[in-house]
């Protein structure tokens, strides 16, 4: 095998592997490299692995032994764990409480304040904390303080 075609064979595993990635990140298995959360859009995920199916239909009979291995491997491996979320959804539904059970009763301006100071004072330290404690606490109390706000702003 020429370096250019070790080379365009690395270049093809690479491409396989960059749209598994992108599979799995879709199918909320991998979180996502740049916010860091789990996304879960299966639609999305579908799509790569049908572009992963076309490239297969589209190179048959012109990959190596290791390139079409590596592409089936991938496609069984992302196929069945699609199937195991498109089932996700259905065990999910069977497990939540009823609306009814779900709802919290309606609080007023008063009882809001009051959950507003008892949680700032659970922020507040007991004892004199290091430097980077008073800064943890500081911001935990300003968060809950500004959701607090904008609650009332709302109302």
């Amino acid at each position: 095998m020429s370096s250019e075609e070790s080379m365009h064979s690395f270049l093809f595993i690479m491409l396989v592997r960059q749209y598994e990635s992108s599979a799995y990140q879709f199918m909320g298995k991998v979180a996502n490299p740049f916010s860091g959360k789990v996304e879960r859009n299966l639609d999305t995920a579908k799509t790569f692995i049908d572009i992963l199916l076309m490239l297969k239909d589209k190179t048959k009979g012109n990959l190596s032994t290791e390139e079409d291995k590596v592409l089936e491997v991938t496609l069984t491996n992302l196929q069945l764990n699609y199937m195991s979320e498109l089932d996700k959804p259905a065990e999910e539904k069977k497990e939540k409480k009823p609306a009814s059970e779900k709802t919290e009763p309606v609080k007023d301006a008063q009882e809001e304040k009051k959950e507003e100071e008892v949680i700032i004072e659970e922020t507040e330290p007991e004892t004199a904390p290091e430097k980077t404690g008073k800064k943890e606490t500081k911001k935990k109390t300003k968060k809950t303080t500004k959701k607090k706000k904008k609650k009332e702003e709302k109302s």
